[in-house]
């Protein structure tokens, strides 16, 4: 019991840190102490949902759902389930298991509830409903700041900043809310988070303020680097290589004026 406390307390550090193989490595051990421990394959969904490997993440998932069929902690697995048909770009079969379970609301605890709000939110922006993103994504930041969590709370802000620049095109808006994103992923040391929120913050300046742009991109980098975050690395590159394009063969304001 104390080796499965210490190697997933190890597991859920890695996770955090950015280090996805040795996150598994040390709860493949957990699962070979004890094979029926439910979070376990919760966090072993979640490390591959962060890899980009949505398939295996559902295959751990569905074992974890297996596992918890007949306790209230199924709703968590249900609500992990229908995130990943999101990722994968499944909007509908996402949106049915999400009102499944808002169907049971009464049986569903406020971690799971917050969730589950979260996604729906994350489901209507693709499909162009976006009043309806925004109420579900406001509902599901209330009820996870209210009870402390942290990382899904930034992901909120995350969602509301795309809604309120793509959508409502309030610059201003979406980069408070990127920002408060940032700020509690540094807190918590969440490295993926802070790539994702210094990428989005680029992406935003870019049409802008190429220096910002340029200094976000540049910190995303580094940290990518540390964590060997191949897929953010290529992506990076590609906008820093247009960035310097842009900044350093553009004719000044001067040169413009004596053309």
């Amino acid at each position: 019991e104390e080796e499965f406390k210490i190697r997933f307390a190890l597991a859920e550090t890695a996770f955090l840190t950015g280090d996805s193989n040795r996150a598994i490595e040390y709860l493949n051990g957990c699962l070979k102490i004890n094979p029926l421990a439910d979070r376990v394959y919760e966090k072993m969904g979640e490390v591959f949902e962060n890899k980009g490997e949505y398939k295996k993440s559902l295959k751990y998932y569905r074992l974890g759902l297996k596992i918890t069929r007949e306790t209230d902690a199924v709703y968590s697995y249900r609500a992990s389930i229908a995130w990943t048909y999101s990722r994968l770009g499944q909007y509908l079969r996402a949106k049915k298991e999400c009102e499944d379970i808002l169907k049971k609301k009464s049986l569903v605890n406020k971690k799971t509830l917050g969730y589950t709000y979260v996604i729906l939110g994350t489901i209507y922006l693709p499909l162009g409903e976006f009043n309806k993103a925004e109420s579900f994504l406001k509902e599901g930041l209330k009820i996870r700041k209210s009870i402390g969590d942290k990382k899904v709370t930034a992901a909120c802000y995350i969602n509301l900043a795309i809604n309120y620049y793509q959508i409502k095109l309030n610059i201003k808006l979406s980069e408070d809310f990127y920002k408060k994103a940032l700020s509690i992923y540094e807190e918590i040391g969440y490295q993926r988070g802070i790539i994702i929120a210094l990428l989005d913050l680029g992406v935003l300046y870019i049409r802008h303020n190429l220096n910002k742009a340029e200094d976000c991109f540049l910190k995303a980098l580094s940290t990518a680097k540390l964590i060997g975050a191949k897929r953010d690395l290529v992506f990076l590159y590609d906008n820093l290589g247009s960035i310097n394009c842009l900044l350093y063969t553009s004719p000044s304001p001067r040169d413009r004026q004596k053309s």
